[in-house]
């Protein structure tokens, strides 16, 4: 009967024992995901976080007065690209930077607040990255067509 008894504990520990190390096995593979998949998150928020730092800069350059867009979201993209198209038609040898700005100061404005409001509504919804990829076009975006006129500018529509 002891012998039995013996049997049948070092038989339950074994299986305990096996039982045991296939659960942590499991919720340690389970845990190493979730290290892939913050890293992962944290890379992007990163990517994300330095291309807000450079509009940022843009944003600041402008009070004072294609980009590749990969990390922006496709509103501060499409704010990005009126700017670009707005300078698209500026001549350096033909008129100096200041009188540019002076004679387009109320777009510049108006394109800089816009953009600032686009900033601002992205930086609150920074973390959600997986909402961000869902969201991201998958096409390029396309150039507009702009009139500069004495009126400002009108668009054309995209080429």
């Amino acid at each position: 009967m002891t012998e039995q008894l013996w049997i049948a504990v070092l038989s339950s520990s074994a299986l305990t024992g096996v039982l045991v190390a296939v659960i942590s096995g499991l919720f340690g593979l389970r845990a190493r995901r979730s290290e892939y998949v913050n890293e992962y998150h944290r890379r992007i928020l990163d990517k994300r976080i330095e291309a807000y730092a450079s509009v940022e800069q843009l944003v600041f350059g402008l009070k004072n007065v294609s980009l590749g867009c990969d990390g922006l979201s496709d509103s501060v993209s499409d704010h990005l690209q009126k700017f670009m198209d707005l300078f698209y038609g500026f001549d350096a040898d033909k008129e100096p930077l200041e009188s540019f700005g002076q004679r387009h100061y109320d777009d510049l404005g108006s394109l800089r607040v816009e953009l600032e409001r686009a900033l601002a509504d992205d930086l609150l919804k920074l973390d959600d990255v997986g909402g961000f990829l869902k969201a991201k076009r998958k096409v390029a975006h396309g150039h507009r067509a702009l009139a500069v006129g004495p009126d400002g500018i009108r668009e054309l529509g995209r080429l």
